[in-house]
């Protein structure tokens, strides 16, 4: 339902004048309704910024009356315009005005900084803003490595993030091509259109005036009408950065989040926030206060569990294992290996007392049996539903441990089918059905066509990337034989954290100083640039790289050459001889590296991986398992208790999952 839209500003009578010259404004009038876009046009010199500068509380008029908001905004005081000003009114210019080595998150965070916003709001807003502009996944970029288009839609989003009613816009796309500036004017009409906020542009280009619903033309400082269609907003409209309530409270917890070689994980969060099944996530240690994780760019600001809190927690949960408690009963359902479970119960205590505040009805342990216990141990708490995460390295010692977690979840989500195939041997009693294999799936932005065909089709030579320990050793040794053949060949060598002693010593023990580079692991963004300076990853170690490497790598039309073990672990994607080349016996990497040196072999290989993975992409049900997962009528398994997450009475009273309890949980930006 809509209705017509109210008078949001209303001028009468402006008039400006500048001493020495003529009148710039000889009794000007304008109106402008609530979701109204407006477009004042002029020669240059008539006077267009100065009556914008007017309407945004910049500078004064001579004679005449001004309304915002229904507020006479010409008897305020100074401080009080300006608190007007910042709380009402964004603008946008023609340069983007950017901070060009900050951040795009930086740039737009700004405005909430001169506002005091509490920083646990500000990456929420700051996300939520930037989506409206269809830049979230540029949220870590450098301002400097964004496009002319990119930067003035981050001015947008700059300008939308303190919530304005009012927007002025002074040829905001006179610097930009006309394709570029349509999409900037697009996001514009969607800003008045969606959000009832009231755009007024000043600009001289006709097309991009016909985006607005009024027209006015400047002429000898009088205001003329050219244009006008009727304004209709919404009966009930919402503030534009607002987001829906989701329809389950569900929490994702971890160690850390990411972390390295975890991008599969933030594939799932990004899959529940769309199928609006995410509320929070929880980080039980890390990194919690060394800022966002690369490429994150969902608004939900990451929790991370304080030490004092886990210290806390840690201690209660001796105190409650003490007496006849809900956790004591936790405690002995574990069969063995109680000790080595001691910070995942207090885990779970801290992890407990967070979510019961925010109301949580579902936990999710995404990554490691550490956060899957500790969810399952604040589930069990809080009387709500859980489920959990199992992949390759969780199942080196299965068994007695996971019973108890496998029967209370209501669902166990498996990596691998080849994971799912070893719980339930070392299960056999268990449920089968609720068992569902879903692969970890790449997080990234897949390149352009043309991008991954030059990284294929390099000149005869063979660079080959080398990650972990685990892969650097062979690397090194077909790299040495390679080169007695007579062949030209490079080796880098990323590593987690620093020199690898052993490493650098066979470097120079073989003298293969000049072919070989030893790098820190790059941020995720950076991952473009290493990938199109190298024909071929090695990944013959079973652990390292994780399958969202492979697959990144694929996607640039790098050979993948992995082992035989890591080829059936990680299935599909990897097809011997078609998308990579798998190897039984690593002295066989050699005669593999000669094959990767002959340019048509590379792009060939290159361009069927590319494809697999595009086919991967474009045939993703993530959202939808995961969903059908958390909505299972049957997802509150025989331990779980109701779905809504409210904290049960018996709980308030003897303490576990209490508000009473001290907390001190942290967000991303590292704030209590």
């Amino acid at each position: 339902m809509e209705n017509a839209a109210p008078l949001l500003v209303v001028a009468r009578n402006l008039h400006k004048c500048y001493a020495g010259f003529s009148p710039v404004l000889r009794g000007v009038d304008i109106e402008a309704r609530a979701g109204e876009m407006v477009a004042i046009m002029g020669p240059s010199g008539c006077g267009k910024s100065t009556m914008l500068h007017i309407l945004g509380l910049l500078h004064a008029p001579d004679e005449g009356s001004l309304e915002i908001l229904g507020t006479d905004v010409l008897a305020l005081d100074r401080t009080a315009t300006a608190a007007f000003r910042r709380e009402n009114i964004g603008f946008v210019m023609q340069s983007s005005n950017l901070f060009e080595h900050s951040t795009v998150f930086e740039n737009v965070e700004f405005p909430l900084i001169y506002s005091r916003v509490p920083p646990m709001e500000r990456w929420e807003r700051v996300i939520r803003a930037l989506e409206l502009v269809r830049l979230s996944a540029r949220v870590h970029y450098p301002g400097n490595r964004l496009s002319g288009g990119e930067q003035q839609r981050v001015a947008i989003a700059r300008a939308m993030v303190n919530n304005p009613r009012l927007l002025m816009a002074d040829e905001p796309t006179g610097a930009l091509d006309s394709r570029t500036s349509a999409v900037v004017m697009e996001n514009f009409r969607s800003l008045c259109h969606q959000g009832s906020v009231t755009v007024v542009i000043v600009t001289h280009d006709q097309k991009m005036a016909d985006y607005c619903d009024s027209v006015y033309t400047l002429e000898d400082g009088l205001l003329h009408l050219r244009k006008q269609e009727p304004v209709m907003v919404p009966l009930e409209s919402r503030p534009l950065l607002a987001t829906e309530e989701p329809l389950l409270r569900g929490a994702l917890v971890t160690d850390v989040f990411p972390g390295p070689a975890r991008y599969g994980l933030m594939t799932d969060a990004a899959a529940l926030h769309r199928e609006r099944l995410l509320a929070r996530i929880f980080t039980l240690a890390g990194n919690s206060l060394l800022g966002p994780p690369q490429d994150y760019a969902l608004p939900l600001a990451i929790r991370g569990t304080g030490i004092v809190a886990m210290a806390k927690g840690m201690f209660r949960a001796l105190r409650e294992l003490r007496k006849d408690s809900p956790l004591r009963a936790l405690w002995r359902e574990v069969p063995s290996g109680r000790l080595g479970l001691l910070h995942a119960f207090g885990a779970g205590m801290a992890l407990a007392d967070a979510a019961g505040a925010d109301r949580i009805a579902f936990l999710y342990g995404g990554f490691g049996l550490r956060s899957a216990t500790a969810a399952w141990v604040a589930a069990r708490l809080l009387g709500a539903r859980f489920g959990f995460c199992l992949r390759s390295r969780d199942m080196k010692s299965p068994g007695s441990r996971l019973e108890p977690m496998v029967r209370d979840a209501g669902f166990v989500r498996c990596a691998t089918q080849a994971v799912r195939e070893r719980l339930v041997q070392a299960l056999p009693g268990m449920d089968v059905s609720r068992a569902a294999v879903l692969e970890d799936e790449v997080a990234f932005t897949l390149p352009d066509e043309e991008i991954a065909a030059d990284a294929a089709a390099e000149k005869d030579r063979c660079r080959v990337l080398c990650v972990g320990p685990g892969n650097w050793s062979p690397g090194l040794a077909a790299c040495r034989d390679f080169l007695r053949r007579g062949r030209e060949a490079t080796l880098t060598a990323v590593e987690s954290a620093f020199s690898h002693p052993v490493l650098r010593a066979k470097v120079q023990l073989w003298k293969l100083g000049n072919i070989v580079r030893i790098v820190r692991r790059p941020a995720h963004v950076n991952l473009w640039d290493l990938f199109r300076e190298h024909d071929a990853l090695v990944a013959l170690d079973a652990d390292l790289p994780d399958t969202s490497a492979l697959l990144e790598a694929m996607a640039f039309g790098l050979v993948v050459v992995v082992s035989g073990e890591r080829a059936k672990a990680v299935g599909g994607p990897l097809e011997n001889g078609v998308t990579c080349i798998v190897l039984e016996n690593r002295d066989d990497l050699v005669e593999a590296l000669e094959r990767i040196r002959i340019p048509e072999f590379r792009q060939q290989m290159g361009l069927q991986a590319r494809r697999r993975v595009q086919a991967l992409r474009e045939g993703d049900r993530r959202g939808t398992i995961l969903r059908g997962l958390f909505l299972a009528e049957n997802s509150g398994g025989e331990g779980a208790g109701p779905s809504s997450g409210a904290v049960p009475p018996s709980l308030e009273e003897d303490g576990a999952g209490s508000a009473a309890i001290e907390r001190k949980t942290t967000d991303r930006d590292g704030t209590a």
